[in-house]
């Protein structure tokens, strides 16, 4: 009983509200349509979008106007003022890198060592047996504090009956709040989907890394209607002990329970390991509740249960062996203008946090408002999904200028797209929201993670993609036209937020024109697309 009534004081401390996955899963809302699944920070989905003017386009708001109509009208072009900013404009999705999840039994046993020990391939025995043939898809995700896996998929990586102790810990999204499970320590283990065999598709076990003597969580699973998610997600408790390198240009694709699956490349290094030379590194720093070297657990003897530990705070990064877990992520800053720059209107530097499982890019109410950006009148609505439910007609903008200093010069880019939502500070301090990849969208990145040291974010230069290769794979194929048919508006009609890499002519609509330069690009699958194909 102690151990239970010590859990509720740490929970402040330990702040599990960053856990930033939860999976959507088949549902019969009718409000959904289908349209995308985006993953985006603080255990949100994007599952549908609603424009109401396309990025580079300002739309002048009558003081008289009525926000309700102003913001469920669609305009034409006719209506709208067309801004230029000699940048790069990001999609509202960047990529996802995903990794696969294996675990076995290797853990200290009831010594009260709680620290997890770096494992530089498959170690013990396989929860559910084989581990080469029973794993799951992850998330690489810096914004989450913890190792996660959701049901029913546990049961696959063996995390069920005498592997899940009886306590809990709420996770919390923007529709409420649901109980976690804490595992006892396992071994976690994962790879790229590289070494995934792609005849066999057997996980190669002497190719993964990972960390044994880790609590994980079970969440529940989470209902969106837009189809079944990814199940699980690998936090900083495993990611800042490596270096990890993140290809775009070397897409990898499987096929994993009957599904395609396809992701960057993703290559976990040891830190001693060289690293590929890329132009740019963005400067991030470590912050969690408090200091952090390692990565444990928390427990106490099990007194009532013959001798074991009982298990009360998963795996996070901590101070110390056997101390507090406080987690922790990493953060940037990046500069933001909306409207013209002026003495009155200057560059305003944004704490984000650096999330790779982040597809989208999210800014908080408060810098919102900094900003000048008025939530009656958003340049687009999203629906989210996540832990209590979905939440319709959230507010998104396109933001005029945004800068990030680099080593090798700053990178800069114009009416780059945001989603508002209020999540919590993960450290407690200033929090104006999350970096995702939607910026990186055709860069190559190496997330180069230190506890006590600088932290960078490497850049590369822009990968070329053809275009019409909307999911970046090297060709242009059905896959591609399903996405550009989605993405279709018709002459004189705003595109959506997540369309602007379709606009093949630039005019903020999707059109016969922009269909002959898809059928121009078309190369058929696995048939390497032709780079100029636009021209």
């Amino acid at each position: 009983m102690f151990g239970k009534t010590w859990l509720i004081s740490l929970l402040p401390l330990i702040v599990l509200v960053c856990a930033q996955f939860l999976p959507a899963a088949e549902d019969d809302n009718p409000a959904l349509d289908g349209r995308v699944d985006i993953r985006a920070s603080g255990g949100l989905r994007i599952v549908g979008i609603k424009s109401l003017r396309p990025p580079g386009v300002t739309l002048p708001v009558p003081a008289e106007a009525d926000p309700e109509a102003t913001a469920n009208s669609y305009v034409t072009m006719e209506e709208l003022q067309v801004d230029s900013y000699p940048y790069p404009e990001p999609p509202l999705a960047g990529f996802s890198p995903l990794v696969a999840l294996t675990t076995s039994n290797k853990y200290r046993p009831n010594d009260l060592e709680f620290t997890h020990i770096l494992e530089s391939s498959f170690q013990g025995l396989a929860l559910n047996p084989p581990a080469n043939a029973n794993f799951l898809v992850a998330v690489f995700d810096s914004g989450s504090n913890v190792d996660m896996v959701a049901e029913p998929f546990n049961a696959t990586v063996g995390l069920t009956g005498g592997y899940l102790t009886g306590n809990t810990v709420p996770i919390t999204g923007t529709g409420g709040t649901a109980d976690a499970i804490v595992t006892q320590p396992v071994g976690t283990f994962v790879g790229g989907l590289s070494v995934i065999d792609p005849g066999t598709g057997l996980l190669d076990l002497t190719k993964v890394v990972g960390h044994s003597n880790n609590s994980m969580l079970v969440a529940p699973e989470i209902a969106c209607g837009n189809g079944e998610g990814l199940i699980a997600v690998i936090g900083t408790g495993l990611l800042s002990f490596y270096n990890t390198v993140i290809r775009v240009d070397t897409p990898v694709r499987r096929i994993i329970g009957g599904e395609p699956v396809l992701s960057p490349d993703v290559q976990m290094l040891a830190p001693s390991a060289p690293l590929p030379v890329f132009s740019r590194k963005i400067a991030m720093s470590f912050s969690g509740m408090g200091p952090a070297t390692t990565a444990c657990y928390y427990g106490f003897p099990d007194i009532f249960g013959g001798g074991d530990i009982d298990v009360i705070a998963p795996t996070m990064l901590a101070l110390a062996a056997a101390s507090v877990p406080t987690g922790g992520n990493f953060f940037s800053r990046v500069g933001a203008i909306e409207g013209e720059p002026s003495p009155l209107n200057p560059l305003q530097y944004m704490r984000m946090m650096v999330d790779t499982g982040a597809q989208s890019s999210i800014l908080t109410p408060g810098m919102a408002a900094n900003l000048n950006l008025d939530p009656a009148f958003p340049d687009f609505t999203v629906d989210v999904c996540g832990i209590g439910g979905l939440t319709t007609g959230v507010p998104g903008f396109y933001v005029d200028y945004i800068k990030i200093n680099a080593s090798g010069g700053a990178m800069q880019f114009a009416q780059v797209p945001f989603v508002v939502v209020d999540i919590p500070s993960p450290d407690g301090g200033e929090f104006d929201g999350v970096l995702g990849m939607n910026f990186f969208w055709n860069r190559n990145v190496i997330f180069d993670p230190s506890l006590s040291l600088s932290s960078f974010l490497h850049v590369s230069d822009p990968v070329p993609f053809a275009y019409g290769d909307f999911d970046r794979d090297l060709d242009v194929d059905q896959d591609d036209f399903a996405f550009f048919s989605l993405c279709s508006s018709g002459p004189g009609i705003p595109l959506s937020a997540e369309c602007t890499l379709v606009d093949a002519d630039g005019d903020k609509d999707i059109d016969q024109t922009d269909f002959g330069f898809f059928q121009a690009c078309l190369s058929g699958e696995n048939v390497p697309a032709d780079l100029n194909c636009k021209l």
